[in-house]
């Protein structure tokens, strides 16, 4: 006996220049293509809400839509998103659960293992994800492939003889156009750089409070100011069809997307430039982790090797990704939910498995293979503790608490992290630790160096390296080297380079920031390191070139200094306030997070060095780089890596560096990124355990 054709509807949402809307469609299209099943199309806005919570399915007047009564459908896919759907068009999914049939959510934004970051769980009976890689062992989890369209591009490289390196997005923070105008300005001295940044309908209104301006003519404007010469960077703010995307990024030698961001989910983005065939750069970002499968990111690859080498990968991708695949994936969910019959080759797919890279279509087997690979991927590498000794009371995370969550996607060592707040307790957290092979120690943050480097003597069997922050010439004055076997450096380069001592820099974590500067004043952001009345003058003094305006004092002190600052407060408040200037002391943060949002809602962040390196202040820098606001920084101390540079005082007035653009920033945020950086502890570990290091000959900033 012949079975019913199952008849689906697919409700998107509304029409709009945004990512949702257009993986929704893109996921309706490849699903159409399924012969065993018939899918009507709906979006959001032309459905009555009211009704639908009431279980009816009724179009709205006007709309044109015809549509099957509630009951006659045997599936429901939704491209359930908790901001376009749920708060533009109040639909509330919890109210969706009575209703007849299966019923399906698009999941968008995920973590590496958890798909209901943003998804209401238990209110469908499936979450198709549009993640492969997706580690949530959840067994209403289906991993899919990225829904590609089957295209066939025409262009070729828009330049002859010059490479066209090409990036395109909707105008949001952490885009990293700007980081791909230095690296190209590292690798070419002649190129062609093409953005297109598109209008948004959910972004532009918000980002234009960012810089008091439309945000993506803003990344355009700084992207040709990173250029050097020789470089030509074309900004086009087009919202094209896909065929036209697909179309314009197959006119470029290489598409290149370095995203900085940190929220959950995959790009969208690179999905049309896979479409193409052509060669593709990314960066380490996890929002691109299921392309790390199939290409090597940067800066582990360089651009001319990305060129050179990438083609092969993105066929490969394509041939994964392909709409059949998402058909194939849609049939197995539903055969194992009963409305179809289960085919004999439903699970798995000829020449693919999700150990290769080829994600097995969804249902039952692909649950399997996730679970397997999981097995396989905890096989042994060696463990690495990232040891953090911060007894200095500071609110401040140590290099492991800073790094650790992007360290945790090497594919060479397994990273631990731990944090010592008091020496006395060190024993008893190294002894928790079970099979390290190396330690790494961050000892920037503690007062109690002396009784430190005995503890690590004693610690056998494991190899055992320390973080030097400061000056190269003091180095050998410090008394942590008899506990160590290698010495990471975060500031220059050693000179004379030997085998004890490897460069690792500095790091910027990536961040999504949306707060927003104050638009009526201008807030200048300080850090106070000490309750010393002087450093409070010395910020003053240089934000006097401002004129009136409003100083926020972010203190890093620990609790007993806190007191001794409000004393310091009223010594300098007299003469501040006849400069026009309001000094403003603010709650002493919890945390890394925190202390970003407040550099993220200052006008510009101002740091004054001492004479001495002081790990508290440059720990507080790495985090005002990421929010990408004007930074101005003495000379002196922790601000010698700067020396030079558009951001330095001295080189420029603090009024200069307030009024102009973020350029300065783009070359320390690429050198000091969180690829690089992992790259380079990859790098200095290595040899120890037999493996080469990776190739660090970058070329520096042109």
């Amino acid at each position: 006996m012949t079975r019913r054709k199952p008849v689906g509807l697919f409700v998107n949402t509304e029409k709009a220049n945004c990512s949702i809307y257009e993986s929704g469609l893109m996921v309706y299209r490849a699903l159409a293509q399924g012969s065993d099943w018939t899918l009507d199309y709906a979006e959001i806005h032309q459905l009555d809400i009211a009704a639908l919570h009431d279980l009816r399915l009724e179009a709205k007047p006007g709309t044109g839509l015809s549509l099957k009564p509630a009951g006659a459908y045997d599936f429901w896919v939704f491209n359930y998103h908790h901001l376009t759907m749920r708060g533009a068009a109040l639909l509330d999914s919890g109210r969706l659960r009575p209703l007849g049939g299966l019923k399906f959510c698009i999941v968008l934004e995920v973590a590496r293992d958890d798909a209901f970051v943003h998804a209401p769980r238990g209110d469908f009976d499936g979450y198709l994800v549009l993640d492969p890689t997706i580690g949530d062992t959840d067994p209403a989890v289906h991993p899919f492939p990225r829904p590609l369209e089957a295209v066939t591009p025409s262009a070729r490289p828009v330049e002859a003889g010059l490479p066209v390196i090409g990036s395109f997005g909707f105008g949001t923070p952490g885009k990293g156009f700007e980081i791909v105008v230095d690296a190209v300005n590292r690798e070419f001295d002649r190129a062609v750089i093409r953005i297109n940044i598109p209008p948004a309908t959910y972004a532009d209104e918000y980002f234009f409070g960012l810089h008091g301006r439309n945000y993506a003519e803003y990344l355009g404007d700084l992207c040709r100011k990173v250029a050097k010469p020789g470089i030509e960077v074309r900004v086009s703010h087009r919202f094209f069809t896909k065929e036209e995307l697909v179309e314009w990024c197959a006119g470029n030698t290489l598409n290149c997307f370095m995203y900085t961001r940190n929220q959950p989910g995959l790009a969208a983005t690179t999905d049309q430039a896979v479409a193409t065939g052509r060669p593709l750069a990314v960066s380490t970002n996890d929002t691109f982790r299921h392309l790390h499968r199939y290409v090597t990111p940067y800066p582990y690859r360089s651009l001319r090797d990305s060129i050179a080498l990438s083609g092969a990968e993105v066929q490969r991708m394509r041939r994964d990704w392909a709409p059949d695949r998402n058909v194939t994936a849609f049939r197995n969910i539903l055969a194992d939910h009963g409305l179809l019959d289960r085919s004999p080759v439903s699970v798995g797919m000829s020449g693919g498995s999700e150990l290769s890279g080829s994600p097995l279509p969804g249902g039952t087997g692909t649950r399997m293979s996730r679970k397997l690979s999981h097995s396989l991927a905890a096989l042994r590498r060696p463990r690495v503790l990232l040891l953090d000794i911060c007894d200095d009371g500071s609110p401040l995370e140590g290099l492991g608490g800073h790094a650790i969550d992007f360290m945790r996607h090497s594919d060479r060592f397994t990273f631990l992290h731990a944090r010592c707040t008091r020496l006395a307790t060190l024993p008893a957290i190294l002894r928790a630790q079970q099979d390290l092979d190396a330690i790494v120690v961050d000892a920037g943050l503690s007062r109690n160096i002396q009784p430190l480097a005995g503890i690590l003597s004693a610690v056998v069997g494991v190899h055992r390296f320390g973080c030097w922050h400061g000056r190269i010439e003091a180095l050998a004055g410090w008394p942590l080297l008899r506990g160590l076997d290698h010495v990471l450096v975060t500031g220059g380069i050693p000179d004379p380079w030997n085998g004890s001592l490897s460069h690792i820099g500095r790091m910027v974590p990536d961040l999504t920031n949306v707060k927003l500067p104050p638009s009526d004043r201008m807030r200048v952001g300080g850090v106070l390191a000490d309750a010393d009345p002087g450093a409070i003058r010395r910020i003053v003094e240089m934000v006097r070139d401002l004129g009136p305006c409003e100083i926020a004092l972010l203190p890093i002190l620990d609790e007993t200094a806190m007191g001794q600052v409000e004393a310091a407060l009223d010594g300098v408040r007299p003469s501040a306030k006849a400069a026009g200037i309001t000094l403003d002391l603010l709650p002493r943060p919890g945390s890394a997070a925190e202390l970003c949002d407040v550099f993220a809602t200052n006008s510009m962040n101002v740091f004054i060095h001492g004479t001495e390196h002081d790990e508290r202040l440059a720990r507080c820098m790495d985090l005002a780089l990421s929010v990408q606001r004007p930074l101005a920084t003495t000379v002196d101390g922790a601000g010698r890596r700067f020396a030079g540079s558009p951001l330095a005082l001295g080189e420029r007035s603090l009024a200069a560096i307030a009024r102009g653009d973020l350029s300065g920033l783009a070359p320390f945020c690429n050198d000091w990124s969180v690829g690089r950086f992992r790259m380079r502890l990859e790098a200095a570990l290595s040899p120890r355990f037999g493996w080469p290091g990776h190739d660090l000959h970058v070329p520096s900033a042109g």
